[in-house]
């Protein structure tokens, strides 16, 4: 009798231990909690979302998770907001007639008596953009061209009979889908096979530099891409002239040009830009381009474009090759030939300048020698 009543006790006990260890958690791993695909280049920012990001259905982020006493008995749900200050733990978060909280629905979720009690949650950058109330924002800023960050939170939840027994919250995310303001006073100087874009950059305090996008009629340079026609661009200004150099045509083909761009709009995400700096080179001399600049930011997004520029890049000769040209045979005298038919008679008079000062510096320089030594005989 005393013995089986030991026994009851030993069992009561051994049932009560068990029960302990088998405690319902759910946690992010420590060692590599959440693996982006591909990784950020961005090491400041690594897990914000950008509008690319944001539109790209292979950006993935994938969270490591560690359960204990994750049986058939419970459920796992992911939620999650970028209302500050909300717990989606709170029910009428959840399901209540101003809940703040939306249910995520990842591509890969644990399931109950998960092997070696780890799971892994795979969701695209988009999923989790999703979780904003504001339709405009789910949809990637398909709409809207301004906005401001918001922090984005998500729940990873363990359910037991309705209620949540255990959570862990992801918070290292941002959403920023807007880039900066459309540069202003946008002007293009023509080069040999280039040109370079002069523009008055935006106030944005993200602002990180620009992307100027390059198009023969709709066609895209680089890459080909053909895009519907956008506003006609304002013709090309004249070019300075260098040290030496002779000075670049005005805009050719009139005061619009054919281009898949418009003022105002983001380019496509799908569009490559010819140069990520103010210079564009490797283009065709006597080629029209239509050309518009965007501002960058820190996180990657690309801005409205600006008023659209069409430009042709020209030769530009310097006057060495002109005096060449001419005859000139460096060294001393100016020799003159016959000009070739790619020059014209206004280079022609201008290298005859040009060696008229050289030599009138030259006689002057010689009287002043001469001067001098005479000076010094009758001093003597």
């Amino acid at each position: 009798m005393l013995r089986g009543a030991w026994t009851a006790l030993w069992v009561a006990a051994g049932w009560l231990t068990s029960g302990a260890a088998e405690a319902q958690t759910v946690a992010l791993q420590t060692q590599q909690p959440v693996i982006r695909s591909p990784a950020s280049l961005r090491l400041t920012t690594q897990w914000d979302i950008n509008r690319e990001e944001c539109l790209n259905p292979d950006e993935t982020f994938t969270f490591n998770l560690t359960f204990t006493g994750f049986t058939s008995s419970y459920s796992f749900e992911v939620w999650g907001t970028t209302t500050a200050g909300i717990d989606c733990t709170d029910p009428m978060q959840r399901t209540g007639p101003t809940a703040q909280c939306f249910k995520l629905n990842p591509s890969e979720i644990p399931q109950a008596n998960p092997v070696n009690n780890t799971g892994q949650v795979v969701m695209t950058a988009g999923d989790m953009v999703a979780v904003d109330p504001d339709p405009d924002v789910k949809a990637c800023a398909e709409k809207n061209v301004t906005g401001a960050e918001k922090a984005i939170t998500v729940f990873f939840m363990l359910f037991g009979s309705g209620s949540v027994v255990s959570n862990v919250k992801w918070t290292s995310s941002k959403l920023d889908l807007w880039g900066p303001g459309m540069p202003t006073e946008v002007s293009v100087t023509q080069g040999d096979g280039s040109f370079e874009v002069v523009y008055k950059r935006p106030l944005d305090t993200d602002y990180a530099g620009v992307a100027v996008y390059c198009a023969k009629g709709n066609v895209l340079i680089p890459g080909g891409e053909t895009g519907s026609g956008g506003a006609g661009g304002s013709g090309g200004a004249g070019g300075s002239g260098g040290a030496g150099g002779s000075g670049g045509a005005g805009g050719s083909g009139g005061a619009t040009c054919t281009s898949p761009f418009v003022a105002g709009q983001r380019p496509d995400p799908a569009w490559e830009p010819c140069s990520e700096s103010n210079i564009v080179k490797d283009l065709e001399n006597g080629v029209e381009y239509a050309i518009a600049v965007a501002a960058t930011d820190t996180r990657g997004n690309v801005g409205p474009l600006s008023d659209v520029q069409c430009v042709a890049p020209i030769p530009v000769d310097d006057f060495f090759e002109v005096y060449r040209d001419l005859g000139g045979t460096g060294g001393g005298l100016c020799s003159v030939s016959a000009l070739p038919a790619s020059r014209t008679a206004g280079l022609f008079g201008g290298a005859l300048a040009a060696c008229a000062v050289a030599l009138g510096l030259r006689r002057c320089r010689r009287t002043e020698r001469r001067g001098r030594s005479a000076g010094n005989e009758g001093a003597s």
